[in-house]
């Protein structure tokens, strides 16, 4: 029973063990998940919004191209007209050379045919004609030089932009690619978070018939235990009777040597009467030994093996005991089973007492396979059970053998 209880609680422990571990890796499981969907949101949103700004980055800096663009056309319009102003103003120098060079021409032919004041006037407005052509000629160069430089300004900031434009769009596209992958792999979160699931709910289902055992083996180990606590309260109710009987014992010990001495006293009174009549003194011979026979008693000492001992055993007056023989042909018709077998004190329990009409002094005979083993006379009775000393042995008792 002991060892029943022991597999049962140790399976019981078992079961709660691994339910326990597989919830416990269940939920860890599906904590990390979480965590790492949480993760993933954060860094998808701080993503979203690095690429909102590079997004925001990159139209600024297209629209500031634009302008740049806008702008450089406008120099490059610019520049073309200067170009043309130059090129008209270098053809006006070149009409205006061509012109001087004519007019010296024809003042020179005119000083040979009359020079005079006339040719220092011509020349001071020739002169003063060229000054404002040449200085007209600077500004010009000066303004293209300008836009040259102003062009290349345009041109560098243009190569900057295009620069900062090429980076943002691999950024643009690296953070697309990221915002693809994580995506991908929240897809793949999701799908695990449904076969933990769908795996949870398997566990579950798994482990409704492991529950109902669980219940059905608890409502056993109740039962066990208050079957041993009846059992141990049987035990120490055995125990008392226990006790008891051996304080009879002792009671009848005391007295059993009480009456040896008075038989011891009878036999010393016979011999001192040894002289009178022979049939007188075996009368008297006869005596103590009827005496003796009638009370003389095997030392019991009871000791159950099994826990099926009732309410304590009550002792009756000792009666003469008839001789085997004669005592299993005038006892009532009984039929028991031997439960207890003592061969040191001489002395058998069998499982039937005062309830079923046994009383001290029923000779029963042993049976085993329907042939006589041996014969026994009750000696104490209770009202389930009764202890019987062993008169005549065929063969050993053994427990169950049939009483009759």
């Amino acid at each position: 029973m002991g060892q029943k209880i022991k597999f049962i609680l140790i399976g019981l422990i078992g079961v709660v063990l691994i339910l326990v571990f597989l919830f416990l890796q269940t939920l860890n499981t599906k904590q990390q998940i979480a965590k790492e969907r949480d993760n993933l949101k954060n860094e998808n949103a701080s993503l979203s919004s690095k690429a909102e700004k590079l997004n925001k980055g990159l139209r600024d800096a297209e629209n500031k191209m634009a302008s740049l663009r806008a702008e450089l056309d406008a120099v490059t319009s610019e520049r073309d007209d200067l170009q043309k102003k130059y090129e008209a103003a270098n053809r006006t120098k070149d009409e205006l050379i061509e012109k001087m060079q004519q007019q010296q021409a024809q003042g020179a032919a005119e000083a040979q045919v009359s020079p005079g004041a006339r040719s220092d006037e011509y020349w001071a407005g020739i002169l003063k004609q060229k000054t404002e052509l040449q200085m007209q000629l600077d500004n010009i160069r000066v303004e293209l030089k300008t836009a040259q430089t102003k062009n290349e300004e345009l041109l560098r900031d243009k190569s900057t932009l295009e620069l900062d434009i090429g980076n943002l769009k691999r950024q643009g596209e690296e953070l697309q690619q990221q915002l693809e992958y994580n995506k991908k792999i929240m897809d793949s979160i999701a799908q695990e978070l449904v076969w933990e699931k769908n795996e949870k709910i398997k566990i579950e289902e798994n482990i409704k018939p492991f529950k109902k055992e669980n219940a059905v083996l608890t409502r056993q180990l109740k039962g066990l235990n208050k079957q041993k606590m009846d059992l141990e309260r049987k035990l120490q109710r055995l125990d008392g009777e226990k006790s008891d009987l051996e304080a009879k014992v002792k009671d009848m010990k005391t007295m059993l040597v009480d009456k040896i001495s008075c038989i011891d006293g009878l036999r010393a009174e016979l011999k001192n009467i040894q002289g009178q009549s022979q049939g007188g003194a075996a009368d008297v011979k006869e005596m103590p030994e009827q005496n003796k026979e009638s009370v003389e008693l095997p030392p019991i000492v009871v000791r159950p093996q099994e826990p099926q001992a009732e309410p304590p055993i009550s002792t009756q007056p000792e009666v003469a005991i008839p001789t085997p023989q004669q005592a299993v042909a005038e006892a009532p018709k009984f039929k028991g089973n031997i439960l207890t077998v003592n061969k040191e004190s001489n002395f058998v329990i069998i499982d039937i007492g005062e309830d079923a009409g046994i009383k001290i002094g029923d000779v029963f005979q042993v049976e085993r396979g329907g042939e006589p083993a041996a014969i026994i006379e009750v000696i104490k009775a209770s009202k389930s059970v009764a202890a019987c000393d062993i008169k005549e042995e065929k063969t050993p008792i053994k427990v169950g053998d049939v009483i009759r």
